[in-house]
């Protein structure tokens, strides 16, 4: 991974998958000129959180920052340690604000036939990569913790909810992170401020524009040259998340064994190396991008452009060599040149 001052600076952009050296972590880094009044990064999630407002007044806007920051804790401490809950048999009572989020991320495992799954927490925890160190689990352990997996098992109705099986685990690292920046921003724009961005492990979403009145302008961070940026032009839509084998990993036997696991298999999902997902909310965008690696690049874009107010972009490799595929709505808006990618058709996006 590289170090923050060993990435190409004054780019402009803010960069979705950055590696963090201090953290071991991938997230989005705004690097741009000039630079914003204010602009915080805090640890919180379990991943490095970073506020930027755009506001005349830098200790105005460090006040905004800081209460953004502080309803980032707060949902924190509602969705669970690690973004793991419990689930039982019989109904309980949840918060509202995660009953919402549960019945937006069951909504999603309908349409993409599970494709993303809440209930993949005993399988992360298997793995290490919840409440434990990564590593390859058996096979056998594999197979029986799978019989604790599936949404149809979670019932939501209302504000409660229950598991119809025995040792359910709910995992909402697929989409906490993504409706906490969703709720930073509307306490930003609830305030007046004028323009932000906040950013969650690689969930973004911003607003207005930045402090010298200029658009913001989003670049993702190639999966696996480290510092090469794939420039984007505007999407249209002010959420983004990727998901990617490159940001919680660990090798075993020269094979990379990374953290997005496929809740039929019980392993990490092989189709992708990357996914990035276009939305109206940072929730919508962060289940998205999930789904999207799940599927991989034919059904994840298929998906993509059956949804409205969404787009796609899938990166894969075959035969050692990095191919991507993207949703209509991106073609000619996503820059591909030298970056040792080509789009499955062979042009340029």
């Amino acid at each position: 991974m590289l170090a923050l001052g060993a990435v190409k600076r004054n780019t402009g952009y803010a960069l979705v998958g950055l590696a963090l050296l201090a953290l071991g972590l991938w997230r989005v880094q705004a690097i741009r000129e000039p630079v914003p009044p204010f602009r915080e990064t805090r640890f919180l999630m379990d991943t490095a959180v970073t506020v930027q407002v755009a506001a005349a007044d830098s200790e105005e806007a460090r006040k905004w920052a800081e209460e953004a920051f502080r309803e980032i804790g707060r949902l924190e401490g509602l969705m669970g340690e690690g973004g793991t809950i419990p689930l039982s048999q019989g109904w309980t009572r949840m918060t509202e604000e995660v009953a919402y989020v549960l019945r937006r991320s069951q909504h999603f495992a309908e349409l993409t036939g599970g494709a993303f799954d809440v209930t993949v927490g005993p399988l992360s925890r298997l793995w290490g990569f919840v409440g434990g160190t990564p590593h390859l689990p058996d096979l056998a352990k594999v197979r029986r913790v799978l019989a604790s997996v599936g949404y149809r098992g979670l019932e939501v109705l209302g504000d409660s909810v229950k598991g119809e099986g025995k040792g359910m685990l709910l995992d909402l690292g697929g989409a906490a992170k993504g409706y906490a920046v969703d709720r930073a921003v509307e306490v930003l724009e609830g305030a007046g401020v004028r323009g932000g961005l906040v950013e969650a492990g690689g969930d973004l979403r911003f607003f207005g524009k930045k402090a010298d009145g200029q658009p913001w302008r989003i670049a993702l961070a190639h999966p696996r040259r480290p510092g090469k940026l794939i420039y984007l032009k505007d999407v249209g839509l002010p959420a983004v998340a990727t998901s990617g084998d490159y940001q919680r990993f660990f090798w075993k036997g020269g094979r990379r064994y990374h953290h997005i696991l496929d809740p039929h298999t019980g392993y990490p999902a092989r189709g992708a190396v990357s996914a990035t997902a276009w939305a109206r909310t940072t929730l919508d965008a962060d289940i998205l991008s999930t789904a999207f690696f799940v599927l991989g690049p034919e059904e994840g874009i298929a998906l993509a452009e059956r949804l409205s107010d969404v787009e796609g972009l899938v990166i894969y490799e075959r035969g050692g060599k990095l191919f991507a595929r993207c949703s209509s709505g991106l073609i000619g808006k996503v820059d591909l040149r030298g970056t040792g990618i080509s789009l499955e058709t062979g042009e340029a996006p």
